[in-house]
């Protein structure tokens, strides 16, 4: 184990821990037979102990084992923490703080923790002597001279106090672009100068937020081994690429549906050893979660080589559990990932601890989808794949004129960009549609996306001979979006959308400009779903 690497984030975690430990032991005194919380301190205890024996500390786990077996006294109703109780458990967290303020300092844990000895003695009755515990409240405070503390290599700072930063830093980037316009300030010294700092303090105030996936996903391994002995399977479980930083906030709603689709892989995907020798598997199932970065974009994927998806099966299972037969229409190899993400289906029989509520894949396409993300699943292999911003402050964004109005499209949702004559767009039913890659391709003017109009007059009014297209594709499939011009490609600050108009569907922020123009930043997935749904209906009708 590198110790250095994790050290930082046990120290931050065990100071956390010793705070929480503290105020409840306070509010014990006020409530000492309060059973949640003696449950809440023993919790934190007990992962206190375990974190100490995986950094070898094992003096302090020893000081955590022991308060642990005082609350689980009290628990069960053997002892009462009475107030020599308190103070000697409070006299112990003092101890176990002054070793992890030396921990900090000299990477060697304290020697000679008295408070051990006493909380073991306290548990068997014995009586404890007065001058004992005065004693070491005399050493306590002079181990915790302040020679024992050193600078704090980090600190703990609200995500959204660093969000507030960001948007300062971004608006100086947007005075930096309007000073660029200016040709003699391109010219100038001072211009220079600024433009330097300007992009070093974004990038050191993005850095600030980046966290390192490997200290996080570090539970997944647990996690699949965990679940896999519950359900008598055997599993292998493989990380790779999760060496990378990413932004905290990302991260923070990332391992929620990361943890959806393991437990998935685990329980829908892998057999159960007998199954899998009778189908001339080995009897070891193997779960990969794979994470890279690629154009841009943050990708993880978990794949697993367990059974296969069967489809038919699948539209079987949904139509006894009522989804619509209109629907079900619909679902084919490709589109298999809109039967599991519908709202209450599952394709387990019964309800267990793990599966057959019916909300798991449809909040994790929720939750990815509002990361500005999308969620794919391709059946040979079976995998599941995320595709994400490298963080959310501040996306790849491309920006297309229409109507006089200039919008922003996340490029994790731009396939390609087309300059297409006219003469292939053929109109069908009131609709627009082409030929690209040997695909039929609907197509439909951004205007028309936005204002749910979908009429085809706004692209036919088009004087050019030369349709300006952007191919985007998303879980509801391609659609070619039609504007009046191509403008360019680059990094945009995402502000949250003004609350006069942030429940429409068709866009999901906002950035500014470095004309002052407010863009609006188009919400991809709703706008397909909803031309497609025009689409849907103008077929069946037909």
């Amino acid at each position: 184990m590198n110790f250095k690497k994790y050290l930082t984030v046990f120290l931050q975690e065990m100071q956390s821990n010793v705070r929480q430990i503290n105020q409840m032991l306070v509010d014990l005194e006020r409530k000492p037979n309060n059973i949640d919380l003696l449950q809440e301190i023993m919790r934190v205890c007990h992962s206190c102990k375990g974190a100490c024996k995986m950094m070898k500390f094992n003096k302090t786990a020893d000081l955590c084992h022991a308060l642990e077996d005082v609350f689980d006294e009290a628990r069960h109703g053997t002892k009462n923490i009475d107030t020599l109780a308190t103070d000697l458990c409070l006299a112990g967290l003092d101890e176990m703080e002054a070793s992890f303020s030396l921990i900090e300092k000299t990477e060697q844990e304290l020697e000679g923790i008295e408070t051990t000895e006493l909380l073991r003695s306290w548990i068997q009755g014995e009586k404890i002597d007065a001058n004992a515990l005065q004693t070491l409240n005399s050493k306590k405070a002079k181990s915790l001279d302040d020679e024992l503390f050193t600078k704090i290599p980090s600190i703990t700072v609200d995500t959204k106090k660093l969000d507030d930063l960001l948007n300062l830093v971004g608006e100086i980037s947007l005075l930096q672009l309007q000073m660029k316009r200016s040709a003699k300030a391109q010219d100038d010294d001072f211009y220079s100068q600024f433009e330097r700092l300007t992009t070093e303090l974004s990038e050191k105030v993005i850095e600030s937020r980046l966290v390192n996936l490997e200290l996080v996903f570090s539970r997944f391994p647990r996690l699949v081994r965990d679940l896999a002995q519950s359900q008598g399977k055997k599993i292998q479980f493989e990380m790779t690429g999760v060496d990378y930083e990413l932004d905290k906030t990302l991260v923070d709603h990332l391992v929620s549906p990361l943890i959806h689709l393991l437990r998935n892989a685990v329980d829908h995907g892998i057999e159960l050893p007998a199954e899998r020798t009778k189908a001339g598997k080995k009897e070891e199932g193997h779960i990969r979660l794979a994470l890279y970065q690629a154009e841009g974009f943050t990708v993880v994927s978990v794949q697993d080589d367990g059974a296969a998806i069967d489809v038919q099966q699948l539209k079987a299972i949904a139509k006894k559990k009522g989804v619509p037969d209109d629907f079900l229409a619909t679902i084919h190899e490709d589109t298999v990932l809109d039967l599991l993400c519908h709202p209450g289906f599952s394709s387990s029989e019964t309800v267990t601890e793990v599966s057959g509520r019916g909300v798991g894949m449809s909040v994790v396409r929720e939750t990815i989808q509002a990361l500005g993300g999308r969620l794919e699943l391709s059946l040979h292999p079976k995998k599941f794949t995320i595709m994400l911003p490298l963080q959310l402050s501040i996306i790849r964004g491309l920006l297309v004129q229409d109507s006089e109005e200039i919008y922003t499209i996340p490029f994790i949702h731009v396939q390609r960009l087309l300059r297409m004559p006219k003469s292939e767009c053929r109109s069908q039913l009131h609709t627009h549609a082409a030929v690209i890659d040997n695909e039929d391709i609907p197509l439909v003017s951004l205007h028309s996306a936005i204002t749910e109009s979908k009429d085809t007059g706004h692209m036919e009014d088009n004087d050019t001979d030369v349709l300006n297209v952007v191919l985007t594709q998303t879980q509801y499939g391609k659609v070619g979006l039609v504007v009046d011009s191509i403008l360019e490609s680059r990094d945009v600050l995402v502000k949250p959308m003004p609350k006069e108009i942030e429940n429409v569907q068709f866009y999901s922020g906002s950035t500014i400009l470095d004309t002052g123009a407010v863009s609006m930043i188009l919400d991809v997935p709703h706008t397909m779903q909803s031309v497609q749904d025009y689409f849907s209906t103008l077929y069946n009708n037909e």
